[in-house]
């Protein structure tokens, strides 16, 4: 059975994820419920603070060897915006 890689890729935008141009990626999950919780995370005003961002994460992927097996969205993205 091949390894499985698991990954959490999150950005401001949808599109800075699909082109791989994520601000925040991670490779180092055990678990694809460990990668969930992390994504989920990354979208809350929380994480904005304690990382200093001065704008948020608005959309985060898991990925399990380069697939894409979950998707979040942070609360009002509509997806247009940045």
């Amino acid at each position: 059975m091949k390894p499985k890689h698991i990954e959490v890729i999150a950005a401001r935008t949808q599109r800075a994820v699909e082109d791989k141009q994520g601000d925040v990626a991670f490779d180092y999950f055990d678990t694809i419920g460990e990668a969930r919780r992390k994504a989920k995370h990354y979208l809350t005003d929380e994480y904005q603070r304690t990382s200093e961002a001065s704008e948020p994460l608005n959309y985060a992927q898991v990925c399990v060897n380069g697939e894409c097996v979950a998707d979040y969205f942070r609360k009002g993205y509509n997806g247009d915006q940045p």
